[in-house]
């Protein structure tokens, strides 16, 4: 019987859980890698909705407001020149639209009110 050295054992228990933990250690880092790269996919795509999802409330929005100012700009106290009468009618559908739409002025070609 042959009686091995302590160190050479130590050595020989060092590579033997080596070897058997590495399998485990590698696939321990594939499966976080695969995991890793699908919520990224999962991320892209959530980040794709909410970009469409705002995309599209702002054209409606933007849709909206240029509806709102052509009937404003094709009224018959405009076209006549009533500007008193064309600013109430202003205010009232300006109210409707929320504190958004406070800032909107009426100018002349000059630039005056």
């Amino acid at each position: 019987m042959k009686i091995f050295p302590l160190a050479a054992l130590r050595s020989h228990l060092v590579v033997l859980v080596i070897v058997s933990i590495a399998p485990f250690g590698l696939f321990a880092g594939a499966l976080v890698h695969s995991v890793y790269q699908k919520q990224q996919v999962l991320v892209e795509r959530g980040m794709q909705h909410t970009a469409r999802a705002l995309s599209a409330a702002l054209d409606r929005e933007f849709t909206g407001a240029i509806q709102a100012l052509k009937i404003l700009a094709s009224s018959k106290f405009l076209a006549d020149g009533r500007l008193a009468e064309f600013y109430a009618e202003m205010q009232d559908a300006l109210a409707a639209y929320g504190p958004g739409w406070q800032n909107i002025a009426l100018l002349d070609r000059t630039g005056g009110n």
